[in-house]
Parts: C-alpha cells; sequence; structure tokens
C-alpha cells in the first residue's frame, strides 16, 4: 500500500553471431521506498505456514540489477533499524506475541553472490544478544548458502518463534525456553540436493544451556537442564546432561543424535531416585492434555499438523543404558535399577532389568506398549528373584520415632503394618524368599490396571518363620 519503485529494462537482440548470446537484456530495480510492512503482507504469498498476523515497521533501500546469461546479479539491500511483532502457537493451541527489536541489515550482491553483514536481534527483557551473517552463491542453480549464528545468551522461545513466524520450520512438539549461548554454523542447499551427494542442511558447532527448559507433547511438566551443552556436527548431536530435573530425579548422561541411516537416539542415563507416582502424573495418557491437538486449535499451520506430538512419539528410536539409585513403587523400595532401555513405534522395552532390594535381587525384562488402543497402554513384567530377607518384608509393633509409609485407601493389610527397614520393628516373617514374577496388565487408572491384572507367582520360602503375631487379634483389626 506505501512501497513504490522504479522497474527499468532493456532487451536486445544480437542475431546468430558464432559464440555470441541471441539475447542481450539488463534488468534494474531502484526503491528508496519498500516499507517492511508491505514485506510481511507480500511473505506469505511465497512462503508456506507465514505467520499472517506478523507486522514489521521501518523502510527499506533496494537497488538490484540483473543481466545477461547466465544471470549476473548485483545491487545492494539495507533496511534501518526496526521493529518485529509475531504470534507463536503452542501445541495446546494458545498464542503468544513475541516482540523482536532488528539491528540495521545491509546485504551486498556482486557477481551473484549474497553477502549478509552482521545482523544484531534483541528480544524485549532479554540480556544477551543474536548476531547472524551469511552468503548465498547464486550463480549454483542449487543456491549454496552458509550462516553462522553467535550469541552469549538469547531467548530459546524467542528463537524458535521467529523461525516459525517466517515459515523456516513447521511448528514441532517441542518447546524450549530459557537462555542459551549460540555458536552454531549451517550449509546447504536453498533449492533441493545436489545428486550423489549429501546436502542436508546440518548445524556444526554448539549450544551452552543453563536453566532451559524443555517441554513436550504427553509429557505433564517439563525438563529442566540447570547445566548442560549440546555439541553438533554433520549428521549428528551430542547432548551432555550434567545437573537436569525431570519427574522429581536429579538426572546426569549423554544423549547422542544419529541421522543416517535413521533418525536415532543412543544414550547413557542415570537418576538419584524415582517414584513411580511421580512418573505416572508425568506420562499417563488422562493427564496428557497436550499431545493431541484438536484441528480448530492449530493457529495458521494446516490441520496436518494437529497430532504433531503423536507422531513425533509414534517414529522416536532410542536405545542406550538406564541406571536409577533407587525406585519407588508403593510401599516397595528397590535400589541400583539396571536395565538396557530401547524405545521404538510407541513401545519401550526393558531388557536385562536388575534390581535390588530386602537383601535380594530381581533379574527380568519389562515391556509397555504405548500405541492407541481400546484398551489403553498395557504393561507385562516378567523375572526371578532371589535371596530376599524375609524379615525386611513387612513388620510390626515399632516405635513411636519411625513413621510408616501411607497405605493405599483400600486396607489390604493390617492396620499396624509397618514398612521395610524400620529401626525398632519386631519382625512379623523370617527367612530368604525366591522364585519367579509374570504379571501383565492394561489401563489408565489405578481401576483398570487392578481389575486386568494377570499373572503368576512362584514362592519358595526357605527356612520360613512367623512371629510376633496373633492371628485372632489381626483378623479381628482387620
Amino acid at each position: 500500500d506505501r512501497s513504490k519503485g522504479i522497474l527499468s529494462a532493456r532487451i536486445g537482440w544480437r542475431g546468430r553471431r558464432e559464440n555470441a548470446s541471441p539475447l542481450d537484456w539488463e534488468m534494474q530495480l531502484d526503491s528508496e521506498q519498500v516499507h517492511l510492512a508491505d514485506f510481511a503482507a507480500w511473505l506469505p504469498g511465497f512462503r508456506a505456514n507465514v505467520d499472517a498476523s506478523m507486522k514489521a515497521d521501518g523502510v527499506a533501500h533496494v537497488h538490484l540489477k540483473a543481466s545477461g546469461w547466465p544471470t549476473i546479479l548485483e545491487g545492494s539491500i539495507v533496511v534501518p533499524p526496526s521493529n518485529l511483532v509475531t504470534s507463536s502457537f503452542d501445541l495446546a493451541g494458545s498464542s503468544t506475541t513475541t516482540a523482536l527489536r532488528v539491528g540495521e541489515i545491509k546485504a551486498q550482491l556482486a557477481n551473484s553472490v549474497l553477502h549478509v553483514s552482521p545482523v544484531v536481534l534483541r528480544w524485549p527483557g532479554a540480556a544477551g544478544e543474536l548476531r547472524l551473517r551469511g552468503i548465498v552463491n547464486f550463480r549454483d542453480s542449487h543456491r549454496p548458502y552458509r550462516l553462522e549464528v553467535k550469541s552469549d545468551g538469547v531467548p530459546l522461545e524467542g528463537m524458535a518463534s521467529l523461525q516459525q513466524a517466517l515459515g523456516f520450520v513447521s511448528p514441532r512438539p517441542f518447546r524450549f525456553f530459557g537462555p542459551a549461548a549460540v555458536s552454531l554454523r549451517w550449509r546447504g542447499q536453498l533449492r533441493g540436493s545436489i545428486p550423489a551427494t549429501k546436502s542436508e542442511s546440518w548445524p556444526e558447532g554448539e549450544l551452552l544451556l543453563h536453566g532451559t527448559r524443555v517441554f513436550a507433547p504427553g509429557m505433564r511438566g517439563g525438563v529442566e537442564i540447570r547445566a548442560g551443552h549440546a555439541e553438533f556436527r554433520a549428521g549428528e548431536v551430542r547432548i551432555l546432561l550434567d545437573d537436569t530435573r525431570f519427574a522429581g530425579a536429579i538426572w546426569q548422561g549423554r544423549l547422542h543424535l544419529y541421522t543416517q541411516p535413521k533418525r536415532e537416539w543412543r544414550f547413557i542415563l542415570s537418576a538419584d531416585e524415582m517414584n513411580l507416582a511421580t512418573l505416572d502424573e508425568t506420562f499417563n495418557p488422562r493427564y496428557s492434555d497436550r499431545f493431541f491437538l484438536r484441528s480448530d486449535q492449530a493457529g495458521p499451520f494446516p490441520p496436518s499438523l494437529a497430532r504433531a506430538g503423536a507422531r513425533w512419539f509414534a517414529s522416536l528410536r532410542a536405545k542406550g543404558k538406564l541406571n536409577v539409585g533407587s525406585m519407588q513403587v508403593g510401599l516397595v523400595k528397590t535400589e541400583d535399577v539396571r536395565a538396557m532401555a530401547e524405545v521404538t513405534d510407541g513401545q519401550i522395552r526393558l531388557d536385562h532389568l536388575t534390581m535390588r532390594g530386602y537383601g535380594g535381587q530381581f533379574e527380568g525384562w519389562f515391556r509397555a506398549d504405548l500405541r492407541p488402543s481400546s484398551s489403553g497402554p498395557t504393561y507385562n513384567l516378567q523375572g526371578k528373584f532371589d535371596h530376599v530377607v524375609a524379615e525386611s518384608l513387612l513388620a510390626s509393633g515399632g516405635s513411636e520415632e519411625t513413621a510408616a509409609l501411607p497405605l493405599p485407601k483400600e486396607r489390604y493389610l493390617p492396620n499396624r503394618v509397618r514398612a521395610a527397614g524400620l529401626s525398632g520393628s519386631g519382625s512379623l516373617l523370617a527367612g530368604l524368599l525366591d522364585g519367579t514374577l509374570t504379571l501383565k496388565t492394561s489401563g489408565t487408572t489405578r481401576k483398570e490396571l487392578v481389575d486386568e491384572l494377570t499373572g503368576s507367582v512362584q514362592l519358595n520360602w526357605n527356612d520360613g518363620r512367623i512371629t510376633h503375631f496373633d492371628l485372632r487379634r489381626e483378623m479381628e483389626a482387620a
């Protein structure tokens, strides 16, 4: 509505002289009045998934010249410091407004090679700034480019919102919040790929994470990375976690993403402790209000992206080692849990699963199928245990100083039964236990899991004794 420019052209025919182009042409565009508000309105017509609500101010100066065959491009583009405001949409369909201050942009075209001088981006309220520069070679039909991004601390949510608003990336199932120090370089092609070569765009460099929060679909709460960093190399990413809080536990370890031949994660992770109730609140589908997004909440993006989270989990491939210092499952507490874990096609496998508890050890495997079904998620646990000290399982009496773990509302055990390992408690059972265990269930609520529970337990009680037990009194109390 406000922009104005002058376009001039000259075309000449040279006939069919030897070694001469039959067409001699030249075209030039000059404008001192290209309003960025008009540019923001034009952009959705040329790129998919661009945020139509994007607004910008400022007036750019454009002087471009094209001539000959192969075409030679020359000229310059100068954009003064300006403001950019856009809306970003998360997986729940709610939108947030992102404001950005863009420093002066100077782009120079010489011999069909575009050089962009360092551009400074600042987000209101953020301490750091982001500086980027790039180069594009228009002499090549594939338009090879190089891009460099550096920052000592910028908001990750701001960077993601900018990319998403400009249509460079589709809405992703992950959301990132918090500051990060960035030093990355990209190389790639603007048009297609070069045959017989690997031309996939992939960053190289590193990302320092301190106080970064990550939210994923189907997961209640998030991951807080207090100290960690990511290393980007050709076709792979290494993430090192020094202090990470997730599902009530402190995690450490490393993750490695490979992109060839298939995108797959490898990991070695350890946690100080886990509680099954906390994990249930984190992953149980009945809490996962962000996993599926209704198509009418997809914002400016195609409805096909509405189930991005579900598609991401179904396509996730990961395997590695998992270590947990202690795990609490109701009244049962185990230590030193170790397993080889694998996630693929919406299924979880724990092989070579071992854990210690109550003086003994358990060995077996675990399976979870989280693919959508009428019965809900299914779980299967099998294994064997040995050398379990019966005295450590149940105890009664005890002193007032030792507090018992809370029993479920359904009191399957006498009121005075106490949890394992309480000092001063008289032992209810004695001896050593070993045997095998097979359990299978499905559902998302406690009632469903109990109603669908099937399996078997084979128990051997060696040198077994029952002490400190009054059968009549306990039956009356129960």
